[in-house]
């Protein structure tokens, strides 16, 4: 658990796994919430909703040691849906290491296979806002883009 200096995010050693481990689905308006996931080779337990829209929703989490983590989980409507996810996926493992980019550490679905109804993909967790983005640019620390 390291900080990199030039955003505030917690990062955890990187051992993605892409669409590894399949975890059970939970139900309500936020399932995750309040529940322990495995998601490839990360037990996280999501204690927080960060951000929601209408095919995603992100989780603050945490392990069991308190590292932060960010969890997106997306439903998978179709095989278009899956698709999107595997890309993301791809982009994302392609950009690791960007210090503007937070890092994939691992993916999984659930769902029977070849029909699967849930993605969730294991983020690293920044805790900046785009206020705090705003005062880091005006401090004159370049950004890359």
């Amino acid at each position: 658990f390291h900080q990199h200096s030039s955003r505030p995010c917690a990062r955890s050693s990187p051992g993605m796994k892409l669409l590894g481990k399949r975890i059970s689905k939970g139900s309500g308006a936020h399932p995750l919430l309040g529940k322990t996931v495995q998601i490839g080779a990360y037990s996280v337990k999501a204690v927080g909703v960060l951000g929601e829209g209408g095919l995603a929703t992100v989780y603050h989490a945490v392990d069991a040691s308190g590292a932060a983590f960010a969890v997106k989980h997306m439903r998978l409507a179709d095989a278009d849906a899956m698709a999107d996810m595997a890309m993301e996926a791809q982009t994302l493992s392609k950009l690791q290491g960007h210090p503007n980019v937070v890092e994939l550490l691992a993916t999984a679905v659930s769902g029977p296979e070849g029909a699967e109804t849930d993605g969730y993909m294991l983020l690293e967790y920044c805790s900046s806002t785009a206020h705090d983005l705003i005062k880091v640019r005006q401090a004159g620390i370049p950004v890359l883009r």
